[in-house]
């Protein structure tokens, strides 16, 4: 199982999940600078971006979008996996 106690402590745990989805669905493709500014103030930021490029096809994540994510898997040699992969 993947520690995800992290989210706990996130600056989004409030905010409705459809928020970091709904940008993918949107004429210019672009998520909205409120949930930007969410992700840019979270001290755990990092940890999210850790997992996110680790385990999330879709979405914001840590303030990167899912296209940005593939760009740094393809950088880094990552591999996406499913949560239950190690």
């Amino acid at each position: 199982m993947i520690e995800t106690g992290w989210r706990l402590d996130a600056a989004c745990r409030d905010t409705p999940t459809g928020e970091f989805y709904n940008y993918e669905q949107l004429p210019n493709g672009e998520p909205a600078p409120e949930i930007l500014a969410l992700c840019g103030a979270c001290r755990v930021a990092s940890l999210c971006l850790e997992y996110a490029v680790n385990y999330e096809e879709h979405g914001l994540w840590a303030g990167t979008t899912a296209r940005e994510r593939v760009v740094l898997r393809s950088i880094t040699g990552i591999r996406l996996r499913k949560q239950y992969e190690r």
